[in-house]
Formats: structure tokens, C-alpha cells, sequence
């Protein structure tokens, strides 16, 4: 379950909503903060591993770091990112499931990265997942005009809508008997929201969401 509130800051067009949310003192998933986190960008050599730590503080030089995780990032890969803290931010990186890893990278190892254009039907087209299981499908139908299908649960309670998909700025709609959809694209993801009105006690759409294919 995610609490899926329509935010505001999804409706305000054009320009970006990236609100740094303060270093925690330990970097865990799930906060809703970091859907409007903004953007950060793994750089370096191509060879180089970006290690998630547990941690806000450096390694000591030869020594053990027990803090250190096996987990790293490459070049490349985009996160969404806290204030730094220590020569750290704690990140949030999607993977194609839609699962997301949490901890500590160095500030050195990041570089900020703009807002993408608007979605576009290329960019929206497939299967985006988040990891509380929730699904949905977009795909183009006569006339070039996007359809948007999702599934969502939470234990017995079930969710679902499906809609033509309006693209409005920034961000894109759906609505379906009485279920609003609202979503924004925060680099290769989508940031969503939803009214609390998409399924039985609990269920909800609101996350973050990776493309699975």
C-alpha cells in the first residue's frame, strides 16, 4: 500500500517539482517524500561501483567497512536523492520490477540531471510495476490514442481501472468510474498518485513505478 493522495505539485504544469527531502539518519524504503525528490545521476569511469552503504560517513582507507554494502550502482543509472549528509544522500534506485533499493551513496559519485520533457506515447508505451505489487499497462489503440490499464491489491482487496490516457502538460490523467489517476514522469520512472477512490479499504495506486517491459 502506498497512501495515494492526489499531490498538488502534480498539477502544477511545466515546471519541476523536485522538493529535496532532508537527510534521514537511516536510509530506508518506503517515503512518499521521494517521488518528488529530485534526480541525480550516477558518474565516474564506466568501471566504477557506486556502493550503497548504511551509513552517511566514508570508508576508513585499507580498512574494514562493515557499513558498506555489496549493492552498487553503475555510470548511468538515476536515483532520486536526499540533501547530502556526510558526503552522502540517501537514494532511491528502481529496478525493472519496480523494486526499490535504498541507502547511502556519495555525493561525489552523483551528478543532478534535469527533468525529462513531458511523456510522450514512446516514453508511456509498456508495463510499468511497483513493488507493493501494483501493474499498469499502457498501450495505443486506433488512432494512435493511449489506453491505460492497472491492477492493484492489498491482502483481500482488490483494485483496478482502465482508461484512455490524457496527457496534460507535464504529467497525464486517467479516470475510470470514479478512480483518478494522476502521473508524472521523474526520469526513466513514474511518480503516481491517486484519489483513494481505485478499490477496496487500502488499496492504492500512489508510488513509485519502473518499466518492466
Amino acid at each position: 500500500m502506498r497512501s495515494g493522495a492526489i499531490s498538488t505539485c502534480f498539477l502544477a504544469g511545466g515546471g519541476s517539482i523536485a522538493q529535496t527531502p532532508p537527510a534521514p539518519d537511516v536510509c530506508v524504503s518506503y517515503d512518499s517524500v521521494y517521488t518528488t525528490a529530485p534526480l541525480m545521476k550516477v558518474v565516474g569511469k564506466p568501471d566504477r561501483q557506486a556502493h550503497f552503504h548504511q551509513l552517511a560517513k566514508p570508508c576508513p582507507a585499507g580498512g574494514l567497512c562493515g557499513w558498506r554494502r555489496k549493492g552498487y550502482l553503475t555510470p548511468g543509472d538515476v536515483v532520486l536523492a536526499s540533501a547530502p549528509k556526510g558526503g552522502f544522500r540517501c537514494v532511491y534506485f528502481l529496478g525493472a520490477g519496480g523494486k526499490i533499493t535504498a541507502g547511502f551513496v556519495a555525493t561525489a559519485s552523483l551528478q543532478s540531471m534535469a527533468e525529462q520533457p513531458a511523456p510522450d506515447p514512446r516514453f508511456l508505451t509498456g508495463v510499468w510495476r511497483q513493488e507493493d505489487g501494483g501493474v499498469i499497462t499502457i498501450s495505443a489503440r486506433a488512432g494512435a490514442a493511449l489506453y491505460a490499464k492497472g491492477q492493484a491489491s492489498y491482502g483481500d482487496n482488490f483494485g483496478s481501472f482502465v482508461g484512455p490516457v490524457v496527457i496534460a502538460g507535464s504529467h497525464f490523467m486517467v479516470t475510470s468510474n470514479g478512480c483518478e489517476i494522476v502521473a508524472k514522469r521523474r526520469g526513466p520512472y513514474l511518480a503516481v498518485s491517486d484519489n483513494n477512490a481505485c478499490g477496496g479499504v487500502n488499496v492504492s495506486f500512489g508510488g513509485l513505478y519502473a518499466r518492466s517491459r
